[in-house]
């Protein structure tokens, strides 16, 4: 029979922390969770400046984001994993981060390396490229999507930029996986199914598993 200070029951993400937060005190501690893998569920939160910064608290030194996002280019698919190289911040957050000095938010090379590695190793195709972070969800400037792919963006999502700032700012390494799901070629709106968007999530979590356990 094993015996242990505390035994916390559910790894979500206030167990983890707790479990994490006792660790650290040097408490013997048995965390306890039903499921063994990912799964699917509604959630209303994502990888905020505050919630990174907690996570530096408990020790977290590697932080990917796995996320969806518009794709920019017409030979993009639904469905399609992006991996992220830079981040071009099309709002002021990460600046404010930065004092306003010019910065460029890069992935880690390393994460970037070897979640290319891993998707060839897996038999998952991936795009690796520069992407936008835009806080605007529904864009007024009709053009800007045009003008972001002429340049060769990919792809356009809401936290990268951030987030690539605090992994320079913290020392950590910083990264970005996508889902493509939704397209805008040539002015018309393609959305994903929920069918192939369920697909996508399942191949991209085991490859960001595989990443940052490596």
């Amino acid at each position: 029979m094993r015996y242990v200070d505390i035994v916390v029951v559910g790894g979500g993400p206030a167990g983890a922390a707790t479990a994490c937060g006792l660790a650290a005190i040097g408490r013997e501690v048995l965390l306890i969770e039903r499921s063994l893998g990912s799964h699917h569920k509604v959630c209303g939160e994502f990888i905020s400046p505050e919630t990174a910064a907690h996570l530096v608290q408990l020790g977290v030194n590697k932080l990917m984001r796995v996320g969806t996002c518009g794709g920019l280019q017409p030979d993009l698919s639904m469905g399609d994993l992006i991996i992220a190289l830079s981040a071009t911040p099309a709002d002021s957050t990460a600046t404010h981060y930065v004092l306003g000095e010019p910065h460029a938010p890069t992935a880690d090379f390393g994460l970037v390396h070897e979640a290319v590695h891993q998707a060839k190793h897996l038999g998952k195709p991936v795009r690796v490229g520069p992407i936008v972070s835009s806080d605007i969800f529904y864009q007024p400037d009709s053009g800007l999507a045009g003008r972001w792919s002429e340049r060769g963006i990919l792809a356009v999502e809401m936290e990268a930029a951030i987030l690539f700032t605090l992994g320079a700012l913290r020392k950590i390494q910083a990264g970005c996986m996508l889902i493509v799901s939704d397209v805008v070629v040539e002015g018309e709106f393609v959305r994903i199914t929920d069918e192939e968007m369920r697909a996508a999530v399942d191949q991209m979590t085991e490859l960001a598993l595989h990443v940052v356990t490596a």
